[in-house]
């Protein structure tokens, strides 16, 4: 585990979900590009990690975007804890509708949008009951 400052990542890497590090600092924590770590700032975060650009590779620094920052309840210029993260590829992956149905619809004005409604159906399948879902497409 590290402790590194936290500075702006560079606006071609907001919101894609990663950190970047010196790559000295991610040798010290055992971790290559694409790794997760764990952020510890007021609350914990995770993200993939990547290395600083050339030209910023003397500074042992964490640089995160906005998102990132928010989730650890952290600012610029402040120190977290940055540590490898042990994870497993996942065996089974179950997913459990929330809503029965939604409606996807253009937000600014005169934007040309294919809109989809899906709607879940009840089936039967060889281990009991479950739901089918069923995708309505119109152009808008």
């Amino acid at each position: 585990m590290i402790a590194l400052k936290i500075k702006e990542i560079a606006k071609k890497d907001m919101g894609k979900g990663f950190a970047r590090l010196n790559p000295d600092d991610m040798q010290e924590i055992g971790v290559d590009s694409w790794d997760l770590v764990e952020i510890g700032g007021k609350r914990k975060t995770i993200v993939r990690v990547m290395p600083l650009e050339k030209s910023l590779r003397h500074k042992s620094v964490i640089q995160i975007d906005t998102l990132t920052r928010e989730n650890a309840r952290v600012d610029i210029d402040e120190h977290v804890f940055v540590k490898k993260v042990d994870s497993k590829s996942a065996t089974k992956v179950v997913l459990s509708p929330g809503i029965t149905s939604f409606f996807i619809t253009a937000t600014k004005p005169n934007t040309c949008l294919t809109a989809w409604t899906a709607t879940l159906l009840p089936s039967e399948t060889e281990s009991g009951s479950s739901s089918r879902a069923r995708a309505k497409r119109s152009s808008m």
